[in-house]
């Protein structure tokens, strides 16, 4: 009996945490944690100009991502934004569904600049989906 007491307490506790995967509400640095997604954020940006250092340091506040779907499959956007620049500095970052690939879109005040060769669905995503 307190077996399954023990278990179902488990259940509860993890239960918030898969659902918050599976619906969005993540943010970067958590969606970063431990998982593919930090991979495939970084050859994603392997080669960025200088500009976007603060994107692969993560040196910015976040917002809660979102699930998407695009091209049939689901999707999560992260978003972060420049410490004390966010208005003209917004990095969007869409993961596959299983976090082994991602492409990005950094806004700046020049203009979009995408990252990972992203579909033009994949860009539409980025393009269309607002920060929460």
């Amino acid at each position: 009996m307190p077996f399954r007491l023990l278990f179902a307490a488990a259940l509860l506790i993890c239960a918030p945490a898969s659902f918050a995967a599976a619906e969005g509400g993540r943010y970067l640095p958590d969606i970063l944690a431990g998982g593919p997604q930090a991979e495939a954020m970084k050859t994603m940006l392997a080669g960025a100009p200088a500009h976007v250092a603060w994107v692969k340091e993560l040196k910015g506040p976040s917002g809660p991502s979102r699930i998407v779907e695009v091209a049939g499959q689901r999707r999560e956007i992260g978003f972060i934004c420049k410490q004390n620049a966010c208005m003209n500095n917004q990095f969007k970052v869409l993961f596959s569904a299983d976090g082994a690939f991602a492409v990005g879109l950094l806004i700046t005040a020049s203009g979009p600049e995408f990252f990972g060769s992203p579909t033009p669905a994949e860009r539409k995503a980025l393009v269309e989906t607002q920060q929460p």
